[in-house]
């Protein structure tokens, strides 16, 4: 698994977390958890900083295995929710 721990600022509606720099490439867990509200959260990846693509996405708490790639800039999208709250992360 990935040598990095990042956190993600709680998501409390729809939009954005913080961009985090992924330093290393490698395999890393990425976990959600919380109240979802309906909507679905994404971890996005963007080689560029503008261009985003999604790596995974979930509508209830888990963990999936994603490869990340050195320099990627990574972070948590979530939409079409009421009232979320979500707490993400990769290790």
């Amino acid at each position: 698994m990935g040598v990095i721990t990042r956190d993600f600022t709680q998501l409390t509606a729809d939009g954005s977390s913080g961009e985090q720099n992924i330093p290393v490439s490698g395999d890393y867990l990425f976990f959600v958890t919380g109240t979802f509200g309906g909507g679905t959260v994404t971890l996005e990846a963007s080689p560029n900083g503008s261009t985003w693509y999604s790596v995974a996405s979930a509508t209830v708490a888990s963990r999936t295995k994603v490869f990340l790639g050195t320099g990627e800039t990574v972070r948590v999208t979530v939409a079409g929710s009421t009232t979320p709250t979500i707490d993400a992360g990769l290790r």
